[in-house]
């Protein structure tokens, strides 16, 4: 006694009592469809439906739509007790108060009672034996079925004659058989066995029994359930009250633990050592679990009392809320302290770090400076740093040492902070970057707008060097200056929320407009990534950004969360990225910036605006599913036909007839199909092909039909593949084989000599059209040949007078030139003689368009790259600047335009160059000029022209509201849809970004 007494503590204190952590669980009511609330039976059929019986009815459910089945349909009774498939793909289905049903395909129902030889009253229980005799449980004792003719099992078997609540046979052909007070019997086609609380039954009222995988017998009872291993009983009594623990139903999973629903104590998982609770804390829709079925995908179902169909899928992902202590559910931001606790920071809810299973909180109380903590992150020494909405603070465990804007700080609101070393912090806010070292501030500022000062991340990079993104792109800090990345720029990459580096040294930044962009530390290098939906990227709203120890890049977005595998990545850049939405149990959505860190054993934690949330690897599903798919039914002019009265045999209980002929006028045939997938059913496209008929695949679709009109006779075979979005098809098609016959007056003797009377017309139709066609032929090329000559002759004449355009434009604007020098011979005053210079360079760049125009075989385009060279040079004569003084570098490819837009930039490229040579190079100084073209997109284009002069003057805006020339360049920009830029930064470099429209 006293042995059992320790055995049954040990086994009461094995029962793991979860935290109110979520899991990913799913719930059905009749809102949804479901025609009632008590489910009692489910099972999963042959073709992947589900069938549920409840007490309202009977139900099929795909994954996304319930088909119900009443009375009107012809079952014997509503309320449905238990549902069993047989293993030759017939449905029973038993009722409380009239019987049972067999259902034949998916609607007709054939109802079986009294004048079937059952007694009065319902139906308990189903099962069948190794023969497939079926076997029910009556109000008068167990029966089974003979033809069309239910008999009761003889006294003989000494199996009594009383209402049995469950029975079942197991492998060995044994009937299982329990009872509501006296416990349990067994029958094994000879003689019976009762077993009693003497042979370690642990309670005498048994509701469900369940054979495992390995041989053995599971007997949930009113308390708690029992094991028999083939040789002994032992009992398992679950903590609590036994009254919560009546265990009504056992399934097991893949990984071989069983499952049990229990009414009133929810659902306990039990792996053979320890058990493991789960409630209505855990997310469960009710603590009353009547029915359990574990389907062919992995997910748990659960048949709840008056709470309807709920779906449990083991989820890699589980979820912190405010039964775990998180006091607000908008985590901002996410650490791990030096002892691998983690801290999270919360929008106006201040800053709580976990220690086991508890969260301690601290808020502006407590003297962190803000409760929306914004950033945290540790020091190498091990202190945590906090960037908040009212400046930075440092924690040490004992309390908060918090610095602001009157401390030095650039300003209050810090977005991120990165601690270098213990004494060397970096802060970046929405006014600028801070360096915190030895307790004292220094400033740093981007040339620019409140944008580009707006700093939302930072980053030090393998070869210590400091990045920072900004609301307006990449720059990279170094020498107390801020340098833009220009592949960053020319990719438009603004709103960065996150920057990290990989294994090869490249580094990835996230955009909150662009997505995801891979670019190299190297401002010189031009190699670039940049990943947005097309691969699989779940919003181009990027957030956060993860590489864990496996080399994963963790990918943080508002739409949820990706992964891409770097290693795989640079094999082929082009493969798609791993998704984690709400079909794969990530409910957060919406992941915030900073909010990404790795845990323990791969673990990986997430802050979302919906909570916090682990993902755990072990519970992660590989490879893509594989939907079960058929084809359900042929219709004839979108009808259903009952191919039986036609003749034809079904195969699989299905209304699908084989060896199907359709004759010559029956040719508008319609295929239903569906592909089971119940875990994200709306992730299922179909593609399909009618071999004979269509060339190739169709497009994949959420069509559940295909309708297919006028078909011509011949054979034919319908093909479907079931696909996952986003994902590949499964490999094999299912397919179905039919023909349609000719009609009888077109058979092969018809045929024959309607041939022979049709070609003897068509060839004396052919001989008297091929001699009218060599008169008309004759005549129609001598015509064309004539017209030819006319035409050419035309062009050529065009040719010449367009190009005599084209010389006397420049002849008469090389008049104007000469007039100008004339003229300015005349003139002593130099700003009138510099004036005029401006005039003839600027004539000049327009004759030179002319000149190369009438040069050229082709008069309507230019070679931009040509003339900016001619006219560069042209300057360079001028000025009387020699090349070996100013180096004059090119880099622009060859890129035809049309003659507007050639002049307006030639225009532009004149002034810019003109004042170059004018300013930038005093007093005799060497230098260089560069002129670049970059083609950004197929559109836009950025044109640069950069020296290392002396820079722009400190009053440059100034002159530049004065400066004619500029004024003009301002006014021709405007035709390219374009914009300007002035960098001083070792000499002047001038960046234009214009728009070239498709010619």
């Amino acid at each position: 006694m006293r042995a059992f007494l320790l055995t049954l503590f040990l086994i009461c204190s094995s029962v793991n009592f979860l935290s109110a952590q979520q899991y990913n669980l799913k719930i059905w009511t009749p809102e949804e469809g479901l025609p009632q609330t008590e489910v009692t039976s489910m099972v999963q059929g042959h073709w992947g439906f589900m069938w549920i019986g409840t007490m309202g009815g009977l139900s099929t459910f795909d994954g996304l739509r319930f088909t119900n089945f009443t009375k009107e349909n012809g079952l014997s009774s509503t309320s449905i007790s238990c549902v069993y498939q047989t293993r030759q793909g017939a449905t029973w289905i038993g009722t409380y108060d009239n019987g049972i049903n067999r259902l034949s395909g998916f609607s007709k129902f054939t109802a079986y009672g009294t004048q079937n030889g059952l007694p009065y009253g319902g139906i308990t229980s189903i099962t069948e034996d190794k023969n497939g005799r079926l076997y029910v449980a009556t109000p008068k004792g167990i029966y089974f079925l003979e033809g069309n003719t239910f008999k009761p099992l003889p006294a003989s078997t000494g199996v009594p004659a009383k209402n049995f609540w469950t029975i079942r046979f197991d492998r060995n052909n044994n009937l299982w058989l329990g009872t509501l007070g006296e416990g349990l019997y067994r029958y094994n086609g000879k003689t019976t066995e009762h077993f009693t609380l003497e042979n370690g039954l642990s309670n005498l009222i048994v509701y469900s029994l369940f054979e495992s995988r390995n041989g053995t017998i599971w007997i949930g009872t009113y308390g708690g359930f029992t094991r028999f291993d083939g040789q002994n009983f032992k009992p398992f009594y679950p903590d609590t009250d036994q009254n919560l623990n009546r265990t009504m139903a056992i399934a097991e999973d893949s990984e071989g633990k069983l499952w049990m629903g229990l009414d009133g104590g929810g659902l306990l998982s039990f792996d053979g050592k320890k058990m493991t609770r789960l409630t209505s804390k855990n997310g469960l829709a009710c603590n009353y679990i009547h029915s359990l079925l574990y389907d062919r995908e992995g997910n748990l179902w659960l048949g709840a009392l008056n709470n309807g169909l709920q779906r449990y899928t083991p989820s890699s992902f589980t979820y912190y809320l405010e039964p775990e202590g998180v006091r607000n559910k908008n985590i901002r931001t996410v650490a791990r302290n030096a002892q691998g606790n983690l801290w999270i920071g919360t929008f106006d809810g201040g800053a709580g770090v976990r220690t086991g299973n508890t969260f301690k909180w601290y808020t502006t109380e407590n003297g962190l400076p803000h409760n929306i903590v914004n950033h945290i992150a540790k020091a190498p020494g091990g202190a945590m740093w906090f960037a908040t909405n009212n400046g930075i603070a440092r924690f040490e465990g004992a309390g908060f040492r918090k610095y602001t804007f009157q401390d030095g700080l650039v300003f209050n609101i810090a977005n991120y902070i990165l601690p270098e070393t213990d004494n060397r912090i970096w802060i970046g806010t929405n006014e600028g970057l801070s360096l915190l070292e030895n307790n004292r501030f220094r400033n740093y500022k981007i040339y620019g707008n409140q944008k580009d000062n707006f700093i939302t991340s930072l980053f030090i990079d393998k070869d210590k060097q400091l990045w920072a993104g900004t609301k307006s792109g990449v720059y990279l800090f170094k020498n107390g200056t801020f340098r833009r990345h220009p592949q960053a720029a020319a990719m438009n990459f603004k709103e960065i929320t996150s920057i990290t580096q990989d294994f090869k040294g490249n580094l990835w930044v996230a955009s909150f407009d662009h997505g995801l962009a891979r670019i190299s530390p190297d401002l010189k290098k031009t190699t670039h990534d940049h990943i947005d939906k097309d691969r699989n990227l779940l919003s181009e709203s990027v957030t956060s950004l993860r590489i864990d120890s496996a080399d994963q890049l963790w990918v943080g977005t508002i739409s949820g969360m990706n992964r891409l595998n770097l290693k795989e990545y640079y094999k082929d850049p082009s493969g798609q990225m791993k998704r984690f939405t709400t079909a794969d149990g990530f409910r957060g959505i919406e992941v915030n910036s900073n909010a990404l860190e790795e845990g323990r054993g791969g673990n990986m934690w997430v802050g979302t605006v919906n909570g916090l949330i682990r993902y755990s690897p072990e519970n992660e599903k590989r490879g893509l599913p594989t939907p079960l798919l058929n084809i359900f039914a042929i219709k004839l002019f979108g009808q259903p036909v009952n191919w039986k009265e036609r003749g034809y045999t079904s195969t699989h209980g299905l209304n699908m007839p084989d060896n199907l002929k359709l004759p010559y006028d029956e040719n508008h045939v319609t295929f239903e199909y569906r592909g089971i997938y119940l875990t994200n059913p709306e992730l299922v496209t179909y593609m399909t092909k009618l071999e004979g008929f269509d060339r190739k695949w169709s497009e994949p679709t959420t069509n559940t039909a295909v309708t297919y009109s006028n078909l011509p006779p011949g054979n034919y075979k319908f093909m479907v593949k079931a696909c996952i979005r986003n994902g590949s098809c499964v490999e094999n098609s299912t397919d179905y084989a039919f023909s349609i016959t000719p009609a009888f007056w077109s058979k092969d003797r018809i045929v024959a000599i309607a041939v022979l009377l049709i070609s003897g017309f068509a060839l004396g139709l052919v001989r008297w059209r091929e001699r009218n066609l060599r008169r008309l032929n004759t005549l129609l090329e001598a015509n064309v040949k004539q017209r030819t000559l006319m035409l050419e002759r035309k062009n050529q004449e065009k040719e010449v007078l367009l190009k005599e355009v084209h010389h006397r434009v420049k002849n008469n604007l090389q008049i104007i030139t000469s007039l100008l020098n004339l003229q300015s011979r005349h003139l002593t005053d130099p700003a009138a003689l510099e004036t005029l210079r401006d005039i003839k360079d600027r004539i000049k760049s327009i004759s030179m368009l002319h000149m190369r125009l009438y040069q050229r075989e082709e008069l309507s385009c230019i070679d931009l790259s040509e003339y900016v060279q001619t006219l560069c040079r042209s300057l360079f004569s001028s000025y009387g600047v020699r090349e070996d003084h100013v180096r004059l570098e090119f880099d622009i490819p060859t890129l035809y335009l049309d003659i507007d837009t050639a002049l307006t930039l030639g225009l532009i490229v004149n002034e810019l160059v003109s004042n170059t040579l004018k300013y930038a190079f005093p007093d005799q100084r060497k230098g260089t000029l560069l002129i670049e073209l970059l083609r950004v997109t197929e559109t836009d284009y950025t044109l640069t022209i950069s020296d290392d002069g002396t820079g722009l003057p400190d009053n440059f805006e100034e002159k530049m509201a004065t400066s004619f020339g500029l004024q003009l360049v301002s006014s021709l920009i405007k035709k390219l849809h374009g914009t300007l830029k002035f960098y001083s930064e070792g000499g002047t470099q001038i960046r234009l970004q214009f728009v070239i429209l498709p010619q």
